[in-house]
């Protein structure tokens, strides 16, 4: 029987003490896009007509744990030649004292930071009419250490270019420069998830084309500190994607997407987790029974 009391009192210390140590640290993402030279031309280098563009950027960030905070979202539209900033979204205690606007690199894992952020920003370059445009996001997210934190920040950018094409009809060329970074880091019981996403697009009546390239649209991912943490970057890639050639004369419109995603969350116990708990659980039960007869 002492044994027996022995072995499951030291259970159940080490299931406390492995639980303490990991909840003493902190769950962290974080995910960048830094883009510049982003530029379509034709195949032959020229450049293409002027024509109607837009950027649209968007910001959100969400955080909760035992206390629900608000959740803020920002939007932007705007011509291209206009620079495309907007206000950096927080949520979580992060909203008191945030990062510096526009900061593209981990600004919240030391000193900790916690709660998530986003933002977002597109120069006022010009993709279509030379020298290319320049854009840059950003999400990052933090537990409060020994919590069930959960949140995402997340930022994301999109530019729709409509052109009439001139000429005889020749494919295009779209390339630029990517600058990223990828992060995560989880305790027991969370998960922490940094993923980028860029992709390409045109689409008209007989050209239906779209490209995800593999260099840049990748995610990172670790659960209950299994590992402790994956990182990737700072890595800088050349895109250059060569679409089907386009019909003389017909329209298409032509779309560019870039997003960076963080996100931690809590995570349920493993099943074997729950099934030692029980045995615990049920042990104790038999000893209380015995000490009473």
């Amino acid at each position: 029987m002492k044994n027996f009391k022995a072995a499951l009192f030291s259970a159940t210390a080490l299931m406390a003490f492995g639980a303490t140590s990991h909840d003493a640290q902190a769950a962290y993402a974080y995910a960048s896009n830094q883009i510049t030279g982003m530029i379509v031309t034709y195949a032959d280098s020229t450049l293409l007509a002027p024509s109607f563009a837009t950027t649209t950027v968007n910001d959100s960030a969400t955080f909760h744990n035992n206390i629900i905070y608000p959740s803020m979202s920002d939007s932007g539209f705007t011509n291209i030649g206009t620079t495309n900033n907007i206000v950096q979204a927080t949520s979580g205690p992060v909203t008191a004292t945030p990062p510096a606007e526009n900061t593209w690199t981990q600004a919240m894992f030391s000193p900790p930071l916690y709660g998530a952020r986003s933002d977002a920003w597109a120069d006022s370059g010009s993709p279509i009419l030379g020298g290319g445009i320049a854009l840059s996001n950003v999400g990052e997210v933090q537990s409060a250490p020994g919590s069930n934190d959960s949140g995402s920040g997340q930022a994301g950018f999109s530019m729709t270019i409509s052109f009439q094409v001139v000429g005889n009809g020749r494919p295009l060329i779209f390339s630029f420069t990517d600058l990223y970074q990828l992060a995560a880091v989880s305790v027991l019981n969370q998960t922490a998830t940094a993923s980028i996403s860029n992709s390409f697009s045109i689409n008209g009546p007989d050209v239906q084309f779209n490209q995800s390239p593999a260099g840049v649209n990748t995610t990172l991912a670790t659960a209950n500190g299994n590992p402790p943490s994956v990182a990737d970057g700072p890595t800088s890639v050349f895109i250059t994607i060569n679409t089907p050639t386009l019909t003389t004369g017909v329209s298409y419109t032509v779309n560019m997407q870039s997003q960076a995603i963080a996100a931690v969350a809590a995570q349920v116990p493993e099943p074997a987790t729950l099934t030692l708990l029980g045995a615990s659980m049920l042990g104790l039960g038999m000893v209380g029974r015995r000490r009473k007869r």
